[in-house]
């Protein structure tokens, strides 16, 4: 069967039109991978911008606060002496410090489930509005300083509420089931260095104590 030409040039045939087709889809199918892995690797770029970002905030803060991180606020305005409830409280008050004004920062678009924030960070000196519960998305280690060993940990993403670093590190299945979807995680030390460290098969240590260990605080969950 060969399709008319209204310009009178040849024709394609049927069959000639059906392998051209499949041409096409054979290409589109080689490059829906590559899109994913681009893709992959831009929310990878994008967490560990975040997360340099959040360490400038962090030592801005320890200028003005003797060295220490932020612990999050309490009602008459200082720092508080115990722990908060989740990460949400403690990096809310760098923008009740003034040192950040956009949610977007706390976002990570490589955690599975991940809440993009509103926007809304409600009225100063408070913002009670920023990082409402399900809009940030890493953890913290509360109680740092920017004295502690430079490559402590100081946030990471993506993590399950409450984990705890191990004498032996962290493992795959510790940080179970938000690992990123570029299969690793984002981690911030508290020199302010930010890097994404790579899954490992079998569910060997992805990072090793002995380089980037918890020497101080507690590993607080974000507000899912």
């Amino acid at each position: 069967m060969r399709i008319k030409s209204l310009s009178g040039s040849r024709a394609f045939t049927l069959i000639e039109l059906l392998v051209v087709m499949s041409i096409i889809a054979g290409l589109a199918a080689l490059a829906l991978p590559a899109i994913g892995i681009g893709q992959q690797q831009l929310a990878k770029i994008k967490d560990v911008n975040n997360l340099k970002q959040i360490g400038i905030g962090c030592k801005a803060y320890a200028t003005d606060f003797d060295g220490d991180y932020p612990k999050g606020i309490d009602s008459s305005g200082d720092p508080l002496r115990n722990e908060p409830a989740n990460a949400n409280i403690a990096y809310r008050e760098l923008f009740q410090r003034g040192l950040f004004k956009d949610e977007k920062v706390f976002f990570s678009a490589g955690t599975p489930g991940a809440i993009r924030p509103d926007g809304d960070i409600g009225e100063p000196d408070m913002y009670t509005e920023a990082l409402e519960k399900g809009e940030n998305s890493y953890i913290y280690v509360w109680g740092q300083r920017d004295s502690a060993e430079p490559n402590d940990l100081l946030a990471a993403n993506p993590t399950v509420s409450g984990f705890q670093p191990t004498e032996k590190g962290w493992t795959v299945t510790e940080f179970h089931p938000r690992i990123h979807k570029g299969n690793g995680i984002v981690i911030l030390r508290v020199d302010g260095g930010a890097e994404f460290v790579n899954k490992k098969p079998g569910g060997e240590t992805i990072v090793s104590t002995t380089k980037r260990r918890n020497s101080e605080g507690r590993v607080l969950g974000p507000d899912l």
